[in-house]
């Protein structure tokens, strides 16, 4: 989650899944279709907003059911550039299994979309463009979505993850060598971002320089985060 969570409105969809329930911003969708979009393929622009709802909430559902196992009563909102599910502080490794579920859930999604194309299911899935197009879609979001998520930069699962497994040995520590390690990481993947090609031409999801936008901006929100712990410049 970037930012201030955003306030309920009468424009948002609710629903539940599995008890837990789910509430989906506008803002979702208007980010969902710019990160989705497709020049001239309105169709696929459509069907690639259907994959990132599906993706994303997969992914908060991984965080929510952990969550629910640890005995919190989880809420999954979809808002700009994500999500989030609600939850508490636990012990550090309660935390750490919190955070790793979200791409775990990612990562399982894809492999059982890698196991069906090791089925009988292919032969219908080659033939039709439209179960081709969401099922690659699904194996390219859920891979690269959870293996992005899994970078030690804050706010991101797998800074998380790294602020819990320092803190087990420098409590005292934990937000500022996070933050520290997130500016680090995050103007790194940045500068590599920058400097490499696209993964796809056209899609803004998967462009280079989008992700080395976004990368420098969660260094930037780690830098602003870093500085009321510092008593000195850093």
């Amino acid at each position: 989650m970037l930012g201030q969570p955003i306030p309920p409105t009468a424009y948002d969809l609710r629903f539940s899944v599995f008890g837990i329930p789910v509430r989906v911003t506008p803002y979702f969708w208007l980010t969902a279709a710019i990160l989705s979009w497709r020049e001239g393929q309105f169709d696929k622009t459509l069907l690639g907003i259907l994959c990132v709802f599906v993706s994303i909430l997969i992914h908060e559902l991984g965080h929510a059911v952990v969550t629910r196992r640890l005995g919190w009563r989880p809420e999954i909102v979809l808002e700009m550039f994500g999500g989030y599910a609600t939850t508490r502080s636990h012990s550090r490794w309660g935390n750490v299994a919190v955070a790793a579920a979200g791409p775990a859930a990612g990562l399982l999604l894809f492999a059982l979309l890698r196991g069906l194309l090791h089925t009988s299911a292919r032969h219908s899935i080659a033939g039709s463009d439209i179960l081709k197009f969401v099922v690659g879609d699904l194996l390219v979001l859920n891979w690269g979505w959870s293996l992005m998520n899994l970078i030690p930069v804050l706010p991101l699962d797998g800074g998380q993850i790294a602020r819990e497994l320092i803190g087990m040995r420098r409590p005292y520590e934990d937000a500022s060598l996070a933050h520290r390690l997130s500016i680090a990481v995050a103007a790194g993947v940045a500068i590599v971002a920058l400097v490499n090609p696209p993964l796809i031409e056209g899609l803004l999801l998967l462009d280079s320089k989008f992700f080395a936008f976004f990368f420098a901006y969660l260094a930037f929100l780690n830098y602003q985060s870093l500085q009321p712990m510092n008593r000195s410049p850093w």
